[in-house]
C-alpha cells in the first residue's frame, strides 16, 4: 500500500467541505442543479484542487446532484429546484494527486416529518460507521454499525451500492457494504483512507413500514441511478483517515448554525 500523504488528503477534504458549504447555501427554490455544478467546479479550481468526478469514466460534470427518487449519480440539469425537493450532492476533490469523496442530503422547504427523520438517521448511520473506524476493527464492524441504524429506523438499504477505499484513485479497495456482520472482512489499520457511505431509501408520502423493497435502475441518461417514484433517496458520505487512535474525518465541517456534516 502506498503511504498516504495526510497533508494533501486533509487539504483535499477541506476544499470538499468548503465546496459543500457553498452548495448548501445555494440549494434554494428557483436555482438549478447546473448552477450548483458551476459553483462546485469554479470553487474547487480556485482553491487549487480539481473535481475528481469531471472526466471520470467520461463523466462531464463536477458534481452529482440527485433529486427525490434519483438516488445517486444524478446529472446536473437546468430544471429549477422546487419546494419539497430532497437533494443529494455528491462531491469528489483531487488535490496534489490525492482524492477525497463526500456527500450530503438536504431538504428544500417543507416535507413530511418522516423524511426529516430519515435524513437524521442516515447521518447517524454515517457517524456510527465512522466511530468503529479503529485499528483492529474490521470492515464488517463498519457495515454492521450502518445497518443497525437503517434497521432501527425502517430504512431500506441499497445493497448494490457501497462505500470504498480512496486515495490515489477515486475508488479503491476495500468495498464497504452498508450491511454486514461484526468481526468479518478486512482488518483496519493506520494509514487506510476510507469513504463511508450510507445510501438508503424511504417512502415519499407515508412513514416507512417495517419492510419494503427498494429496487434501483439506471436512467436513460446512462448515469442516474433511480428508485421507484414513490421512494426518496438519502445519501451521506465522509472520507476518513485511520490513525492509531480515533479516525480523522477529513471532509467534515460545522457551519455557523452548528449543523454538522
Amino acid at each position: 500500500m502506498i503511504q498516504p500523504d495526510l497533508t494533501s488528503i486533509v487539504r483535499s477534504g477541506q476544499i470538499l467541505a468548503e465546496t459543500a458549504r457553498m452548495c448548501m447555501d445555494n440549494i434554494t427554490v428557483g436555482n438549478t442543479p447546473q448552477a450548483i455544478d458551476t459553483i462546485i467546479h469554479d470553487f474547487v479550481i480556485s482553491a487549487g484542487g480539481a473535481p475528481s468526478f469531471l472526466g471520470f469514466e467520461s463523466y462531464k460534470y463536477s458534481g452529482c446532484i440527485s433529486i427525490n427518487n434519483t438516488l445517486v449519480h444524478g446529472l446536473p440539469t437546468n430544471i429549477p429546484f422546487k419546494d419539497g425537493d430532497v437533494v443529494s450532492i455528491d462531491l469528489g476533490v483531487q488535490y496534489n494527486g490525492w482524492h477525497t469523496d463526500g456527500a450530503f442530503t438536504t431538504i428544500i422547504g417543507s416535507v413530511s416529518p418522516h423524511i426529516h427523520s430519515a435524513l437524521l438517521a442516515t447521518r447517524k448511520a454515517l457517524y456510527n460507521g465512522i466511530a468503529v473506524c479503529l485499528p483492529g476493527m474490521r470492515i464488517g464492524d463498519i457495515s454492521h454499525a450502518v445497518q443497525k441504524v437503517a434497521d432501527d429506523n425502517s430504512l431500506c438499504i441499497i445493497k448494490e451500492l457501497s462505500g470504498h477505499g480512496i486515495g490515489r484513485h477515486l475508488h479503491e479497495p476495500p468495498s464497504i457494504p452498508n450491511f454486514g456482520t461484526k468481526g468479518t472482512g478486512q482488518m483496519l489499520s493506520p494509514g487506510m483512507v476510507l469513504a463511508i457511505e450510507p445510501i438508503f431509501a424511504v417512502p415519499m408520502s407515508l412513514p416507512a413500514p417495517h419492510h419494503f423493497t427498494c429496487p434501483i435502475k439506471t436512467a436513460h441518461d446512462g448515469w442516474s441511478i433511480e428508485l421507484n417514484p414513490t421512494l426518496i433517496g438519502v445519501h451521506f458520505e465522509h472520507t476518513v483517515y485511520i490513525t492509531d487512535s480515533k479516525p480523522i474525518i477529513v471532509t467534515q465541517f460545522v457551519d455557523s448554525k452548528d449543523n454538522v456534516w
